[in-house]
């Protein structure tokens, strides 16, 4: 069935400071010509975590950003 009411997730600072974070790796990682595999997964699962359900599975604490 269907649950009513608010479905959107309010971004919080550490998902911002952790955006800016992981922008400057990948800079350093593009500078320095290495591999940017590494910072697009943290990317993934920082985005995952501002879904309905990642934002939950982080407040439960089994989603690390």
């Amino acid at each position: 069935g269907q649950q009513g009411g608010d479905i959107s997730v309010i971004i919080k600072d550490d998902q911002f400071d952790r955006l800016i974070s992981l922008s400057g790796e990948l800079l350093s990682n593009i500078k320095k010509d290495d591999s940017i595999d590494e910072v697009l997964k943290k990317f993934t699962i920082l985005l995952y975590s501002t879904t309905g359900n990642g934002n939950y599975l982080m407040e439960k604490g089994w989603l690390k950003i």
